[in-house]
């Protein structure tokens, strides 16, 4: 089995393909998936694979990687405990993979050294609220939103290429209140809904959706919206690639 595949369902409107190096995440988001699934998976720190770099190095070397990579579905490469990220940066970095990094964590300014040698790189952060205790609350594992907006800005002005995952929408006000204080440094905006339904039941998601649009359209910033929110807003005000998941992909 391959360590890079095509996910499927939700994941797949985030990038065409796929790496996860651990299992296990130091977060403990509330709304996590994972959680339903074994406990392996949603222990409270990560755990790198078995061999995992001297299978990826044998996986890269035998095929070229041409689509992006997206790091990753499950876990967060930069969350407390992770202790191979780097190398496997290296290994991204040896065969040019396209790489995608979605994160909750400020230290993904500790490898920017790293991030200067890809020709192909997008670095983005889950951004779900600017109230910090209200992050605490959800997230507590993860970096404060002031935190991840530092190092969003940081990474903008040093020139790469950054994103903003604007799922789950626990509150729409806060998630709009996010692009309101981003957008300066902020490349595109991937925008959905929830992963919990338990969270949205009252949450009025044709009108987050269109004003969420309205965000972006008035600060000119590319955005996609996913099907799950597509189905509310429909495609009438959008442009073919504000909803079409493979146009914003990174391509060697």
């Amino acid at each position: 089995m391959s360590l890079i595949y095509e996910p499927k369902g939700k994941a797949r409107e985030y990038s065409p393909l796929a790496l996860n190096i651990y299992n296990g995440c130091s977060h403990r988001c509330k709304y996590c998936y994972l959680k339903n699934f074994s406990a392996f998976l949603s222990a409270p720190f990560p755990t790198e694979k078995k061999n995992l770099l001297e299978n990826l190095e044998k996986e890269l070397s035998r095929k070229e990687i041409f689509d992006q990579v997206l790091l990753s579905f499950v876990s967060d490469i930069y969350c407390e405990g992770a202790t191979i990220t780097r190398d496997v940066l290296k290994l991204l970095i040896k065969y040019q993979v396209p790489t995608a990094i979605l994160t909750k964590n400020k230290s993904v300014v500790n490898d920017i050294d790293l991030f200067e040698q890809f020709d192909a790189l997008k670095i983005g952060m889950t951004l779900t609220f600017t109230d910090a205790e209200k992050s605490k609350y959800y997230e507590p594992g993860a970096s404060i939103p002031a935190e991840r907006f530092e190092a969003l800005r940081t990474l903008h002005g040093l020139g790469f290429r950054t994103f903003a995952s604007l799922e789950p929408v626990i509150e729409p006000e806060e998630s709009l209140e996010v692009i309101e204080k981003t957008h300066s440094y902020i490349d595109l905006y991937k925008i959905g809904k929830l992963n919990n339904i338990s969270f949205g039941k009252k949450i009025d998601w044709k009108q987050f959706g269109n004003l969420a649009i309205e965000r972006c359209q008035k600060y000119k910033k590319d955005f996609y919206i996913k099907k799950d929110l597509l189905d509310f807003v429909g495609t009438e005000r959008l442009k073919p690639e504000n909803f079409s998941p493979d146009f914003w992909a990174l391509k060697k």
